[in-house]
């Protein structure tokens, strides 16, 4: 019995092996299954900078300057920060796409949605979760809504 059988539906039916990152618990942030740390360990050693590019993802920049220069060198990088970006009442009427190429032509890039729980008083009959959670490289035709938050890289 492993810890991903305590994961479950919203039936009460236990999640399967391989159901386990569509759990709202999982997509949400709030588990953390331990293979996702074991694959990146073996992907950091095949790639040496990923170790580095995580860091810069979480904390937004590096610790020891020198290795981030290393870095820079190496791999051709460019000085660029990650920045979250709230939705605007305008920018929650536009698609996805649609606001990826109004930022991209201004220099920034958004890599995410993180998608925001909406007040009950606002909620959608289509919108049934009581979690936030990430959507990395949303197609194009992803709505945008205002409690959502654009994470984005620029220079």
């Amino acid at each position: 019995s492993t810890n991903l059988s305590l994961l479950e539906n919203r039936g009460g039916s236990k999640m399967g092996a391989t159901s386990w990152c569509m759990a709202p618990v999982f997509a949400a942030g709030n588990v953390l299954i331990s293979d996702v740390f074991d694959n990146l360990m073996a992907q950091s050693f095949y790639n040496p900078h990923l170790m580095t590019i995580i860091q810069l993802l979480i904390f937004g920049g590096s610790a020891d300057p020198e290795k981030m220069a290393d870095l820079q060198v190496d791999a051709n990088l460019k000085d660029s920060a990650m920045f979250p970006l709230s939705c605007t009442l305008k920018m929650a009427s536009l698609s996805y796409g649609e606001c990826f190429s109004i930022l991209a032509s201004n220099g920034i890039v958004p890599i995410c949605v993180r998608r925001g729980v909406q007040s009950k008083s606002k909620a959608t009959t289509n919108s049934k979760s009581n979690h936030a959670y990430i959507v990395t490289n949303p197609s194009k035709d992803f709505r945008l809504r205002e409690v959502d938050t654009l994470f984005c890289f620029a220079s």
